[in-house]
């Protein structure tokens, strides 16, 4: 490739071309690599190479290029050169062959170096150029390309003038700029006759070939290079000088919007075409190009930099780079060595995650991508949002029955819990552990007297037993109840094990229970199921009480090759001398309330009472939740639970275990319970859950009054109307000397009906229905004398009116009556009741 390919730029209207010059110029197609590679393919990027298509070796001393802005199917290049000549030039034979404008040349007067060339993109006959400093020439020349010596008109006030030798050339329409510099130019794409030049490395030139003599705007700048006008505004410019970059808005040019400071001299700065508000810009020496996305801010009126670097290929120094005009945030870059790069930028993502548990974010500047929660990521990330979501569903927390909760949660260790929360208040509700009424669900700490609520009452005697039952005090008693461990009394309790197939447990824990025959007959059932169970059951056979027994020796020395924790545990209690059972009690992968269990049946009190405190401290720490059983449901429990929370992002299982275990007091003052229990309900909310909310609201507040939210005041004194009111009622019926039994006492019965239709502090009257005129506050129809003959509760009849009879108004006109008369109105009407008033009530619920 050689190093002379120092510059890119891809094709405007071909998507798949680009190409590259320095000494000569080169012309590829780009491909994908699945297809048909050739040998001489050069691989720009995983997906995509470079075929060299053509090589253009007519021009030597290239300065600048700019590719013609016609979509046709040849491509034709304006090349500047060193000399000041301007070659239209193709890469062999080319439809603009035919209309004369391949290898036209266009000369200024006087030979200097060409700077910049640039087609206009809406009238593209024109070709603006700019050149070196001449005392006795322009350095802004406008050519129309289509404008032959013979055919030649004038523009403006410029004359045609005649070459050396009077040989005639095509001539500049418009030339500006008398001994200037102009070192680069750009047009303006909503406004074609009007271009930006930099020029004399101090000036900024914004003019309209219309009336060149006075549409001319200057600003003093150094940043004269790489002059860019954006492509979906004209009201911004870019360009740079030295290590400053400048960006214009032409609507004020005294000074730049934004002043980009660089650690190198800038070499190129250019717009991105697909994306609005991105410049790229390259250092020279730099591996690197730098982006720039403005951010309009929202304190100020001048916009913010969003900045960040991209390393397209090796790290090797670049020396150009071009945007793709239509592909989203593709570029091409060349590196000195002349390695060609197809690169892709990456756009900073925005990221929503919906309730829903939909991940949504953004893919380029047209496209949203979106993971659902069915998606199989959501499997590989383990993310707990859908589970949480079944789960409220399904009405997890909210069944009747505790253990039915541990069914719907699809988390075996969450589910014991559950499982042994029922257990534990089943026994304190058949008065096996006793305890205050704030108590409801005691733990193992709680039983054993070891609890912060307690002083120690655990009082043991050590006893030495052989192969049989085994007696133990009333304290470890309830507590082996409350681990499940109900053998001595329910010997089907082992059979219920094995219904899980959980065979090695429940042979364990017949040997913890000193029932050696009945660990063996486990163990050969389920070695229908698990056949090495039958090699286990054999090799407990064998056991013997000698100390010194090759049993012995063997089991304790093969016992670490066993995977199964109850298997492990079993043989370590069967071959233990020191009676400390360290190698059980350390069996973390055995449930907590074995480990317990085993513990309260041979731990002596001391031992027993430090190691539940040591397990305690270790549940507080790993934030193991089945150490609920140790701390029993109370604030004991709340660091375990919030640690749980913290390391599994669970808020549904604390809160609902909250709110049906925990006290009342604990619920609602516990500052850390409120959090969890208000995450979960917005989190309902989010989910438009309103049953669910509902349900969970009123478990919440079951013994919790809410307050009056309504109040009907009266219109004459202001005061609560509120006509019913239990205890004045009654109070009231016994000064009038009535019974709940009398129906005989019309007269009294009358003054409480009044009593009710009217204001309890000025006796004033309530407004009338709108349809039966009864003053509101009590039924529409009361009980007359012969239908109290017939009632057996008078005072029943005056209690609390039902729904039918409620006040019911609207909240435009402000006129209502009892809500069964109103329904049955709109029913059948649109307009208010009320005669005069044309408020069309029934219209306005659907607001």
């Amino acid at each position: 490739m050689g190093s002379s390919r120092l510059e890119v730029t891809w094709s405007s209207y071909h998507m798949n071309k680009f190409f590259t010059w320095g000494n000569d110029i080169y012309l590829y197609e780009v491909r994908s690599s699945k297809e048909h590679v050739k040998q001489s393919d050069i691989i720009i990027s995983e997906n995509t190479c470079a075929r060299l298509l053509a090589t253009n070796s007519n021009y030597r001393y290239v300065k600048c290029i700019d590719i013609y802005p016609k979509s046709e199917s040849d491509i034709l290049l304006a090349v500047g050169q060193a000399n000041g000549k301007i070659s239209l030039t193709t890469f062999g034979p080319s439809v603009f062959d035919s209309v004369g404008l391949a290898g036209v040349e266009l000369s200024p007067r006087y030979a200097r170096q060409c700077n910049a060339v640039k087609w206009n993109s809406s009238e593209t006959n024109l070709l603006a150029s700019g050149y070196e400093k001449h005392r006795s020439d322009h350095s802004i020349l406008i050519w129309d390309v289509t404008k032959g010596p013979s055919d030649y008109r004038l523009y403006g006030n410029y004359s045609t003038f005649v070459g050396v030798q009077n040989t005639e050339y095509i001539k500049p329409i418009i030339e500006i700029g008398l001994s200037d510099i102009a070192h680069s130019l750009a047009w303006f794409n909503q406004s074609p006759q009007v271009l930006v030049v930099g020029v004399n490395n101090k000036n900024l030139k914004m003019l309209d070939i219309r009336e060149v003599s006075s549409g001319v705007y200057s600003q003093a700048t150094k940043a004269v290079y790489g002059v860019e006008v954006a492509p979906y505004d004209d009201n911004y410019i870019v360009s740079f000088g030295d290590n400053q970059i400048a960006v214009w808005d032409t609507r004020n040019l005294d000074r730049p919007i934004l002043s980009l400071t660089q650690s190198k001299i800038v070499s190129k700065v250019s717009w991105c075409p697909t994306r609005r508000n991105l410049i790229g810009s390259l250092q020279k020496e730099s591996s690197a190009i730098h982006l720039h996305d403005m951010q309009q801010s929202v304190e100020n009126n001048e916009p913010s930099v969003l900045w960040r670097s991209i390393q397209p290929g090796q790290n090797i120094p670049l020396t150009s780079f071009s945007w793709h005009p239509k592909h989203e945030n593709r570029l091409i870059a060349v590196s000195y060595l002349g390695a060609i790069t197809d690169y892709t930028v990456f756009e900073r993502m925005t990221l929503n995650w919906s309730p829903s548990t939909h991940i949504v974010w953004t893919y380029g500047r047209r496209h949203l991508k979106l993971i659902s929660d069915h998606d199989k990521i959501y499997i590989n990330v383990q993310d707990l949002s859908p589970k949480i979501k079944r789960r409220a569903i399904a009405e997890y927390g909210l069944k009747e029955q505790l253990w039915q909760n541990g069914e719907i949660c699809e988390n075996a260790t969450v589910a014991l819990v559950w499982q042994w929360l029922h257990l534990s208040k089943s026994l304190v509700e058949n008065g096996i552990i006793t305890c205050p009424p704030h108590i409801k669900y005691p733990g193992i700490r709680y039983v054993l007297g070891i609890d912060s609520s307690q002083s120690n009452t655990l009082k043991s005697e050590a006893m030495y037993v052989q192969w049989h039952d085994i007696t133990i005090s009333p304290a470890r008693d309830k507590a082996l109840q409350l681990c499940g461990w109900k053998f001595h009394m329910d010997p089907n309790s082992l059979e219920r094990i094995e219904i899980d197939e959980a065979y090695s447990r429940a042979a364990a824990i017949a040997i913890f229970n000193l029932k050696l025959r009945l660990a063996i007959d486990i163990l050969k059932k389920g070695a229908v199921r698990q056949p090495p169970l039958a090699i286990i059951a054999m090799a407990l056979s064998g056991y013997t009480t000698d100390k010194k027994s090759l049993w012995r020796e063997l089991c304790a020395t093969t016992r670490g090759r066993l995977t199964d924790p109850y298997l492990k545990a079993a043989f370590a209690f069967l071959v233990d001398q020191s009676e400390t059972y360290k190698n059980v009690l350390n069996e973390t992968e055995m449930l907590i309330d074995d480990r317990i269990g085993f513990a309260c049946t041979f731990l002596s009190d001391v031992d027993l009472i430090e190691y539940i405190c040591h397990l305690t401290d270790s549940i507080y720490e790993t934030g193991d939740i089945s150490g609920i059983l140790v701390t029993g449901a109370n604030d004991e429990s709340i660091p375990l639970l919030q640690k749980y929370l913290d390391n599994t992002g669970d808020v549904q299982t604390v809160s609902v275990i909250a709110v049906r275990t925990f006290s009342s007091n604990i619920v609602h003052g516990d500052v850390v319970c409120q959090s969890w229990i208000e995450s979960y309900r917005s989190l309902l909310d989010s989910w438009r859950l309103w049953v669910q909310r509902a349900k969970f609201d009123i478990l919440l507040n079951h013994n919790k009054i809410p307050p009056q939210q309504v109040y009907i005041s009266c219109n004459f004194c202001g005061k609560s109307a509120s006509a019913f009111m239990q205890e004045k009622i009654r109070n009231k019926a016994k000064m009038l000397g009535i019974q709940n039994n009398d129906a005989s006492n019309y007269q009294g019965l009358r003054i409480l009906h009044d009593e009710f239709t009217s204001c309890p502090h000025c006796h004033k009257p309530l407004p009338r229905c709108a349809i039966c005129l009864t003053n509101l506050g009590t039924q529409s129809t009361y009980f007359g004398p012969e239908d109290h003959k017939n009632s057996n509760n008078s005072i029943q009849a005056l209690k609390s009116a039902e729904y039918s009879s409620w006040f019911t108004w609207c909240q435009t006109c402000r006129h209502g009556g009892h809500a069964d008369h109103l329904l049955d109105w709109f029913k059948e009407h649109l307009e208010c009741p009320v005669t005069g008033c044309v408020c069309h009530c029934l219209s306005l619920d659907d607001l």
